[in-house]
């Protein structure tokens, strides 16, 4: 009884290995944290003291241990300014919101919790995130069309 030779495997291997390659060079980098800064802070308007929220956010993105962006609504959201360290911030599967106030988040007063981590809010920023999803929807569309 004869057997297939062995000697086709590692070329098999080497070609998967390239198709793999090849499929993971099209996923798109995450931006790094000062360009995903440098993008909310392009929509973000002048420092405002407080904002109302009359229901849990929507959603938030940290951008470092420094800045997250809260989304209260679909078209409502705000870059904060953290008193650092807040270590554990880039990290996190969860963060709480405290305010002194009800519905009313307050910079220099309120808090975002991360873990064990309480860290006050130095500065609020309103966000243009209706704008910002706009322009990235054209600039999506012309990419498509050019490309």
């Amino acid at each position: 009884m004869k057997f297939a030779r062995a000697s086709s495997l590692p070329a098999l291997g080497v070609a998967l290995g390239m198709a793999l390659l090849s499929a993971c060079s099209g996923i798109p980098k995450r931006e790094t944290d000062q360009q995903l800064l440098a993008k909310y802070t392009a929509y973000a308007g002048e420092p405002v003291s407080e904002f109302r929220t009359y229901s849990p956010f929507d959603s938030w993105s940290s951008i470092d241990d420094r800045h997250v962006l809260i989304q209260t609504n679909v078209s409502d959201a705000y870059l904060l300014t953290l008193a650092p360290p807040c270590i554990d911030l880039p990290f996190a599967n969860h963060i709480g919101l405290t305010s002194r106030f009800p519905h009313t988040v307050s910079s220099g007063f309120d808090s975002i919790r991360v873990g064990r981590e309480q860290c006050r809010i130095l500065e609020i920023r309103p966000v243009n995130y209706r704008q910002m999803r706009a322009d990235a929807a054209k600039d999506h569309n012309l990419k498509s069309e050019s490309g």
